[in-house]
């Protein structure tokens, strides 16, 4: 998967148990009620890597793939203008842009995000529990 420098690899997964994870709010009236989670060990990646360069990570909800929808991380330098931020207890800094929220904002809506090892490869794992399925190569989902 070509990514940019700022990209991280991501894959999408339907599961049904959940892993233990930390809430994430936003204040703005766009998304205010739209929850979503991260677990300790994405909580832990996401930290290791915010560097002085960096102030958050970006979701990107996109329509794409051969099952229909997307989701990409990006590390985050400067905000952009129309983002929503959403922090936690910690004040860990996740934004979503408002056109991509108003797009798909109910695919954000009770997802979880996870660090996990698969073989050799680690990799952030979006967990959607209102996915239907996932196409083969992990890449997108339906709902």
């Amino acid at each position: 998967m070509k990514m940019n420098n700022n990209q991280i690899e991501t894959t999408q997964a339907a599961v049904i148990a959940q892993p233990t994870a930390e809430e994430f709010t936003t204040a703005d009236p766009l998304a205010v009620n739209c929850k979503f989670s991260l677990t300790a060990a994405a909580m832990k990646r996401v930290n290791d890597l915010l560097q002085d360069a960096y102030c958050g990570l970006r979701i990107v909800i996109k329509k794409t793939g051969c099952s229909g929808i997307s989701y990409k991380t990006e590390l985050v330098q400067q905000p952009l203008a129309d983002d929503l931020l959403f922090t936690n207890q910690q004040a860990l800094n996740i934004y979503v842009s408002a056109i991509d929220y108003k797009k798909h904002g109910e695919q954000l809506n009770g997802i979880t995000l996870d660090y996990v090892t698969e073989g050799l490869n680690k990799h952030f794992k979006f967990i959607n529990p209102k996915a239907k399925g996932v196409c083969g190569c992990g890449e997108s989902f339906s709902v």
